[in-house]
């Protein structure tokens, strides 16, 4: 999960700046512009000393602790013990900017000022069909330079700073130094019962138990229940859920099943607002039989990220999937002429249109993907209900039995 891993070496992220989501003004200096570009253009190319050279991404942990008294502690070791481990780590923003896999494409998708900066919105898409979504603030340096100062990602849940934040000004003041709330904290019964869940879910995280993840969230007591609505604590539960929504839809294990759609659907209730939140659960609500709420996420998303193409894909899916198929067709034939370059995109246009039944347009895609990728596509393990019809099917059968691979064209051609 690549969020636990995100999270591990992301502790350090604390005192990002990057200003909320959707504040944006309309003037954009050129010169950001261009600056945004080329740090797409180097995270595309994967090399990490060249992205480390165009940014200045800060940690400071007394900062981050401001002015919040230590009553049981000493804040000075405390600080100074936090800047040594964290010397010990790579880079704090290395998840986000150095992808696992290598990355296929990184799309400048805006740059809009907000406040003494700017706010810039990258797609990335790697080799294994992952999609991340970053968001970079960049801010003037000397001579007319820029770097980059912050950033966070669908990954991170938009909130890790406010989140490691939380931990460390909310319950650091009041531990004694064995970590314990001490009796004298302010509330301190309530205190210690969040901490104690809090805590509680990092280390289940930690040793991959998803099914207790998802039981400390969905079970906080009345007193502390409005930690579900942290953006971090309800990543953390959505994606345990997702995985486990995974495993007890392929063992048909009904129970399982009832309780990971509930934290899920818990999820997105308490963080209505939350870009990740809607990234990772809209086509969970489309296969799910719930297309209306499905289109619901990716307006949040719109919302933040602005008129990405892929969005438009994935409305799309969601159009057709409510039946209003020549709408979503066309979202598709527009979509594909800005993301020609992304394999990815190719067998999601194709899945489109076998779920509205149009199989000489699935075939098309598909065809196209490999004429452009020189692949082949092996559709028979595919578990999709509108797939296996499209396996069933005619079309598929003469697709399959062509002898040679049809002449080159246009790949972002209409069927």
């Amino acid at each position: 999960m690549r969020l636990l891993y995100c999270f591990l070496v992301l502790f350090g992220l604390l005192i990002s700046n990057a200003p909320a989501f959707g504040q944006e003004s309309s003037a954009v200096d050129p010169q950001v512009q261009a600056f945004a570009e080329h740090v797409a253009e180097l995270i595309k190319q994967g090399d990490p000393k060249a992205i480390e050279a165009v940014c200045d991404i800060k940690y400071d942990f007394r900062q981050i602790a401001g002015d919040t008294e230590f009553h049981f502690q000493d804040k000075e070791k405390w600080i100074q013990s936090l800047t040594e481990k964290a010397k010990l780590l790579p880079p704090l923003h290395t998840p986000l900017l150095f992808p696992e896999q290598t990355v296929e494409s990184c799309q400048l998708i805006s740059v809009r000022k907000v406040k003494d900066s700017h706010l810039a919105i990258e797609r990335v898409f790697t080799d294994d069909g992952t999609l991340t979504y970053l968001w970079l603030t960049i801010s003037p340096k000397e001579a007319g330079s820029f770097a980059v100062v912050a950033c966070e990602s669908t990954l991170s849940g938009g909130e890790i700073s406010a989140f490691i934040r939380m931990l460390l000004t909310r319950y650091a003041p009041w531990e004694t130094p064995d970590g314990m709330i001490s009796d004298q904290a302010e509330n301190a019964p309530a205190l210690s019962l969040e901490k104690r869940y809090v805590y509680g879910m990092l280390q289940a995280l930690k040793k991959m138990d998803l099914l207790s993840v998802t039981q400390l969230y969905m079970q906080l007591p009345p007193e502390i229940q409005d930690l579900q609505s942290q953006p971090l604590i309800a990543m953390v539960a959505l994606q345990s859920a997702l995985k486990l929504n995974e495993v007890a839809q392929s063992q048909q294990i009904e129970g399982l099943k009832q309780f990971s759609a509930n934290t899920i659907q818990r999820a997105v209730q308490q963080c209505p607002k939350s870009p990740s939140i809607a990234f990772y659960s809209w086509d969970w609500f489309l296969e799910n039989g719930q297309p209306d709420v499905a289109l619901e996420q990716l307006q949040v998303l719109k919302q933040e990220i602005g008129n990405d193409p892929y969005l438009a894909l994935n409305e799309a899916e969601v159009l057709v999937a409510k039946g209003e198929t020549q709408e979503g067709y066309e979202l598709v034939k527009q979509a594909m002429k800005s993301l020609g370059d992304i394999q990815t995109c190719y067998l999601i246009a194709a899945s489109i249109y076998a779920r509205g039944g149009d199989y000489k347009s699935t075939t098309h895609w598909l065809e196209q993907a490999e004429i452009k990728f020189d692949t082949k596509y092996h559709l028979d393990d595919l578990s999709d209900t509108a797939w296996k019809s499209f396996i069933e099917s005619r079309e598929y059968q003469e697709w399959q039995s062509k002898s040679s691979k049809p002449a080159a064209g246009d790949e972002s051609s209409e069927p």
